[in-house]
Order: structure tokens, then sequence, then C-alpha cells
């Protein structure tokens, strides 16, 4: 599953950091009971290619699915763990998993293989608790003579607005992804945001872990509302120190294909008029300028001034300074 295919910030963040077998195993150990940990061996833990979302959820949900050998069962066997990621509560849940479990044992038998367990695990990073379905009885709601009927299987939960931030603390490096997760969505963020860029920082020592900074500060600037760019940059700059400066052109392109983006929705809501097109694109390289000047150290420019330059000189002076933060950052 690419980018293009699940565009969303959420999704995206939780498929990059998760499809990372030693982060999945983490994660893991964390989260099943230790009875049911008993029984796996996670050193075998496998990913497995493809999705079980139907397409047109494929904007707002997110699966990813393991495989798991048995511990001590005398025979090959495999445990798929099924792992679905939310943000705000869907009553439906239980109902979305029970079908992409049942896919995947139709795709066993089509490959001639037996049925085995399926473990579904659930991740939820909503503003409040999860207060809705967590079983097929709750989504159907029957009598209790009819009960019976419903097919039943244990959904296990991982509430991380009901998760302390003390109960995160035994891993660091995980407690670094659930931590971002968990308050992404709160008002809380600028004031937890340099603690958890320096559980990142220690992260970015490790082997990858410069491209991992780069999936966070992706995310933290497309993901979220609750910061804006001069406290992100200030984030950065506080508690990032060396690697800030390798990542500002990150932050830097990432805004940039956002303000492309931006510009062509205004450009369909509002007709592509010529004379308005060409204001929208004397402000947006203004800004991308002034943005720049932050990034590098300059002394910013007035809106006022850069707007009575003309736009040949506007992009002149924008990729300039594009080519010296790239410069600074290779």
């Amino acid at each position: 599953m690419n980018n293009e295919e699940l565009p969303g910030p959420h999704n995206r963040f939780f498929l990059q950091t998760f499809s990372q077998l030693d982060r999945a195993r983490e994660l893991i150990a964390e989260f099943l009971p230790t009875s049911v940990l008993a029984t796996l061996d996670l050193a075998s833990l496998r990913l497995v290619s493809g999705s079980y979302v139907d397409d047109s959820l494929r904007m707002s949900q997110s699966d990813l699915l393991y495989e798991v050998d048995l511990r001590d069962s005398g025979q090959h066997a495999v445990v798929y763990l099924l792992f679905e990621h939310k943000s705000v509560p869907d009553r439906q849940t239980p109902f979305q998993l029970l079908k992409y479990m049942v896919r995947i044992w139709e795709q066993r038998l089509r490959e001639s293989l037996p049925l085995c367990p399926i473990v579904p695990l659930l991740l939820y990073h909503g503003e409040n608790a999860w207060n809705t379905s967590r079983s097929m009885r709750d989504v159907l709601n029957v009598p209790e003579e009819l009960q019976r009927f419903v097919p039943e299987f244990a959904i296990e939960l991982l509430d991380l607005s009901q998760t302390s931030d003390e109960q995160l603390r035994e891993n660091a490096n995980l407690k670094a992804f659930l931590l971002l997760l968990k308050y992404i969505r709160r008002e809380e963020l600028p004031e937890r945001l340099p603690e958890i860029l320096k559980l990142f920082a220690a992260i970015a020592e490790q082997p990858s872990g410069l491209d991992c900074l780069k999936t966070v500060l992706i995310y933290l600037s497309s993901g979220t509302e609750r910061i804006d760019r001069n406290q992100l940059l200030e984030a950065v700059a506080g508690t990032l120190h060396q690697q800030g400066n390798q990542l500002m052109p990150t932050i830097a392109q990432q805004w940039k294909q956002e303000g492309r983006e931006e510009g062509r929705e205004e450009g369909r809501e509002e007709g592509r008029e010529e004379g308005r097109e060409e204001g929208r694109e004397e402000g947006r390289l203004a800004g991308q300028i002034q943005l720049l000047q932050k990034l590098l150290g300059h002394t910013e420019s007035t809106l006022e001034g850069l707007l009575a330059m003309d736009r040949t000189d506007l992009q002149g002076e924008n990729d300039r300074l594009q080519s010296e933060l790239e410069r600074r950052g290779s």
C-alpha cells in the first residue's frame, strides 16, 4: 500500500511506523496479555503484503497484517495478528474487523492453506475514550435469547486516551511513537512536543533514525492543527539541534507541497481567474520566501516589500533560498 492509495496523515504515520518489524514486536509485546504472548514466537514475526480494507474506506482506515509462529506447538502453525488503527470511535469496528478476518481465511483457503487463529488488535488515539462497540453483540444489540447466534470474538484494545504517560515509560522507543499519536489531536501538544522530540532525538542516533525523524516531522507538519509552523520550528531548533539543521529541508519541502495543493484547490474553487491566480501565486511565493528566510536565519523581508517585486524576481529569490537550504541539509 503506497502513500497515493492512503493519503491520510494519521494512516500514513501508522503504516510507516508499525510496518517496521522491531517496532511492531515492541508494540505487540506491550499490547497483548502475558498468557497470549507466551504462545507466540515473536522472533518469527513477519509482515504480510496486501490490505483487507475496502477501497471506499481507504482514505480513513488502514490495516497491517502480520504472521507469527506458535511457540512449542509441535508443528508449523501461524497466528495472524490483524492490526487496525482508529482516531475516532466507530460503532461498526467489530463488523469491519470480522470482514477482514473472513477475507484472510478465504485467501488462505484459495492458497490451500489451513485456517488459523486471528488476533485482532485495535490501536485508538482519539481525543476521548473509546465508548462504543467492542463486540458483534454490541453492534447488533439483540435480545439475550438470540445472542448465541451472533459471531463472537475478542478485540484487544489499546486506548491511548485512557493510557497515562507513566504507563508508556517502560519502552523508550515505543513511548515516543505512542506519545505522538496520543497528543497529535490534543490542545496539550505544544507543551508536550519538546519532550516528545527529545525522545525521537535519541532514536535518531540509531540506524535509519534520521529517516524516522523525517516521518515524524512530516506527520507534525500535516497531521495536526494544534501547533503552527513557528511552534514546530522552535521545538525542532530547541530539541533536535544538529539533526534539526539536516531536517529543515524536509519541513520546507512538506510545506511547499502543501502550498501547491492549496493553490490547486483554490484554483478549482475560484475558477482559475487569471488575475486572481497571479495574485495568489505572488502571495504564495512571498510567504515561501519569508519561511525560507526564517529557516535559514536570515532577516525576514516584509510582505509589502516582497509584493512590490515583480513575479520573475520573486521566483528567482525563492529558488536561490531553496538551493541554499538544500545545500545546508546535504
